[in-house]
């Protein structure tokens, strides 16, 4: 595991690490100072740029990435609040993070579960000149988890704009001033066009990990559609799906690092199975697929379904070799029978002589 000051990154965690084909970049995308880059074989968090937001944290699929500051909090406080707030300004019983952008989807819906009403975070108006800022840090976090409560509950996660002086704030931690300069540095550097940190395909073999922060989302999404009867929309998730134009190489399931494609058996057919609550749009299915036959949309439509089937592949047995595989149109011999047939046809044509009159091979 790499450490840092703040940070803790699992580097056999990581979606892009697993698959060379993932193009899941959102710890990088999110960080405010560029202290996470990849290499082909690594990621890292260079200690000397981060400042402990945890706002990469908060985006990773996989949790691969740990910052301190934010462990579940028992407090019963329907308010968050930075850091920097001091505790005689404090909200009572609020709970405290490092930064408000380092709040995650499922931290707030499960807030929302445990309560069961209205939750806040608490802007003190500082967040524009914080180095770990930069306006409304939160605000895709909050988007994104009161599209789901809207589906669910009247319960919402709101903003409770509480202005204090900057005179009335806690210091900067000294390695937020230290390094505050360092933000403005980071839209020149994503302006040039010479710096790419995105992380390259490498030619390695796919390892399977653990989407947890997808799971903790969908068992949120799960426990409170539950306790307000009602269904879950598909929209919340991406949504699979493969044309006849597949080959049935099943090259979209080994690519898939987090299980979200899965190969299993319906009725004496092979299918593949697509987990829409697993799946972190990394597109590796996509890319790795021949035939261009698999396509991924960032959302789905109509009912959440757990699992769906994609494609069924019915079986047939060889009336070559007696062994069962996944036939093509109008296809009576597998596959291995068939190159073996092609193989004897073209031995066959080298080895006869042909007629020096006619070019054509002599029989005999």
């Amino acid at each position: 595991m790499a450490r840092g000051e703040f940070i803790r990154i699992e580097p056999d965690a990581c979606l892009t690490l697993a698959s060379p084909l993932a193009s899941c970049v959102l710890c990088h995308d999110h960080c405010p100072t560029s202290a996470i880059s990849f290499t082909d074989r690594s990621i890292q968090a260079d200690a000397a740029r981060c400042i402990g937001c945890g706002q990469c944290a908060a985006v990773c699929p996989t949790d691969a990435i740990e910052v301190d500051g934010f462990a579940p909090s028992p407090n019963e406080s329907p308010f968050f609040e930075c850091r920097r707030t001091t505790d005689k300004r404090r909200i009572a019983g609020s709970s405290v993070v490092p930064c408000l952008g380092g709040l995650s989807v499922s931290k707030l819906l499960e807030t929302v579960l445990r309560l069961k009403q209205d939750i806040f975070i608490v802007d003190r108006g500082w967040c524009e000149a914080c180095p770990a800022g930069g306006g409304a840090p939160w605000a895709a976090v909050l988007c994104e988890a009161n599209e789901i409560l809207a589906d669910f509950t009247d319960h919402r996660v709101g903003v409770e704009v509480l202005p204090l002086p900057e005179t009335d704030a806690g210091p900067l931690p000294e390695h937020l001033a230290a390094r505050g300069a360092l933000r403005r540095g980071l839209f020149r550097a994503f302006a040039s066009p010479e710096r790419d940190n995105r992380p390259k395909p490498v030619p390695r073999g796919v390892r399977k990990v653990d989407a947890k922060a997808l799971r903790r989302r969908h068992a949120a999404i799960a426990a409170i559609s539950s306790e307000n009867n009602h269904p879950v929309s598909a929209r919340h998730f991406p949504a699979a799906a493969i044309s006849d134009a597949c080959c049935d190489s099943r090259i979209c399931i080994s690519a898939c690092p987090t299980q979200a494609l899965v190969g299993v058996s319906i009725d004496g057919a092979d299918a593949v199975a697509f987990q829409p609550a697993l799946c972190t749009s990394c597109r590796a299915c996509e890319n790795a697929c021949p035939s261009g036959a698999f396509t991924l949309a960032e959302a789905g439509s109509g009912r959440f379904d757990d699992s769906v089937v994609l494609r069924r592949s019915p079986k047939a047995v060889c009336r070559s070799c007696a062994s069962s595989f996944t036939p093509q149109a109008g296809e009576a011999i597998c596959p291995s029978c068939r190159s073996s047939a092609e193989l004897a046809r073209e031995a066959f044509h080298l080895m006869r002589p042909a007629s020096p009159a006619t070019g054509r091979i002599e029989q005999s």
